[in-house]
């Protein structure tokens, strides 16, 4: 969160950067197009080494400079412009009849606020507290430089102190006090803004999380809704179980992080197959994988995708396989059971730990489906209710009922041949050499 919160920031003090070297460029452009005295020239002379130092510092801040540093610095530019400019004005272009107390009554409060402003969009609000004391200290120097100059007459009467020669102290402190307030207020507008954006930055992070472990119809749905507790609703869903084959044997071969990698590697595979097919992760049980399609809404091609999802499985297992060889590693073979049915879906848990799943018979007898892969010696089956829903160009294969544990009819299972060319059958032994038995 800290490197998101840093890059907002880099890109706010970028932006500061890019406006004053534009506005500095334009200066200097309109200084060269109407140049008429000396004073001009000097002028332009004081844009040139300040479009430099700009310059570098967005040079400094692309390669990864220091951010605080780089802030203070261009706040010490635009602070040292707003001091010299007006007394280049005052030495080479006034008239010699005119009063140092013209300084402090020209257009530089506004110019100030301005820049404090501008140092607000970094979203740090050290920078416009320092832009509003420097500002002070700034304008504190002009109206001291008009103090000194014998033809300045200190008065209480805001008229003559408008039109004439003369300062105004009640003046002075109401544009010290304007200036304080600009710079508090703006550096609380920072400091909210700041907030904001870490909040931001808290929830797009929380939601990359969630991206890990939801696909992204039920990340969204969890991001948004109000969620007071337990429960769900009743509703048609497909339910893919897959799982290693033998993996109990390769877990005793294997070393720990060699099996962790196995798993990693078949899970992502998994998971790719299940989120391209819009389909939700539902859980990881050991080495198995369940995902359901038509959660958190149902769709009418929901057993279809599920198949479909299966099938790209199928092509990224064998992919896999085939890097895993290349590298001297035992392949990995599958079993994969689909069933479609009623289920819940909804919260489990209690309102401290909540878990977004399917629960009910269609998703038991997907678990046994899947189960029932090894000693049926095929890769892929489903029951009738899903090939039901599955369209031509999707071959299967009816296969002898299956009596399942806990279900007194026989239930009728298909074999999914598409997408079987190539793909090691994980069917009646595992590819283990002398790794081990199956699991």
């Amino acid at each position: 969160m800290a490197d998101l919160l840093r890059d907002r920031e880099k890109r706010g003090l970028e932006i500061t950067l890019i406006v004053r070297f534009a506005v500095f460029a334009a200066a200097a452009v309109l200084e060269v197009a109407v140049i008429e005295t000396r004073a001009q020239y000097v002028v332009l002379f004081a844009y040139a080494p300040a479009l430099v130092v700009v310059g570098w510092l967005w040079w400094r801040l692309r390669s990864a400079g220091s951010l605080p540093s780089i802030g203070l610095a261009a706040i010490a530019v635009d602070l040292v412009l707003i001091c010299a400019l007006p007394m280049i004005w005052f030495e080479i272009a006034a008239l010699p009849e005119t009063p140092r107390a013209m300084i402090p009554k020209t257009n530089i409060v506004p110019v100030m606020i301005l820049v404090i402003a501008v140092n607000t969009i970094p979203l740090r609000p050290l920078y416009p507290i320092v832009a509003a004391l420097g500002a002070l200290a700034v304008y504190l120097v002009l109206w001291g430089m008009a103090a000194l100059d014998p033809r300045t007459v200190i008065t209480s009467d805001f008229e003559a102190s408008v039109m004439g020669p003369a300062l105004n102290r009640e003046m002075l402190l109401g544009r010290l006090f304007v200036l304080v307030a600009a710079g508090g207020v703006l550096a609380l507008v920072a400091w909210t803004a700041r907030r904001l954006t870490l909040d931001g930055v808290r929830l797009e992070h929380a939601n990359s999380q969630l991206g890990r472990y939801f696909s992204p119809r039920v990340r969204e749905r969890i991001a948004t809704d109000a969620v007071d507790g337990p429960g769900g609703r009743e509703q048609d869903v497909a339910v893919l179980f897959c799982d290693v084959r033998g993996f109990t044997g390769l877990a005793e071969r294997l070393k720990p992080d060699e099996v962790m990698a196995l798993l990693s590697d078949y899970q992502a595979c998994a998971v790719a197959a299940v989120f391209a097919h819009d389909g939700t992760l539902d859980k990881y049980i050991g080495d198995a994988v369940m995902a359901t399609f038509g959660t958190p809404e149902p769709a009418a091609d929901d057993a279809e995708r599920a198949v479909r999802a299966a099938i790209a499985l199928r092509a990224g297992l064998a992919e896999l396989n085939a890097t895993r060889a290349a590298r001297g590693l035992p392949q990995i073979q599958q079993g994969i059971g689909i069933h479609y049915g009623r289920a819940v879906v909804g919260n489990v848990g209690t309102p401290e730990r909540l878990e977004y799943t399917a629960i009910g018979d269609t998703v038991n007898v997907a678990s046994r489906l899947e189960a029932a892969t090894k000693r049926l010696g095929e890769e892929l089956i489903v029951s009738a209710a899903v090939k039901a829903r599955l369209p031509d160009d999707i071959p299967v294969r009816a296969l002898a009922p299956l009596e399942l544990p806990g279900r007194a009819e026989p239930v009728e299972v298909f074999a999914v041949d598409a997408g079987g060319a190539g793909v090691t059958a994980g069917n009646a032994r595992p590819d283990l050499g002398h790794e081990g038995t199956q699991a």
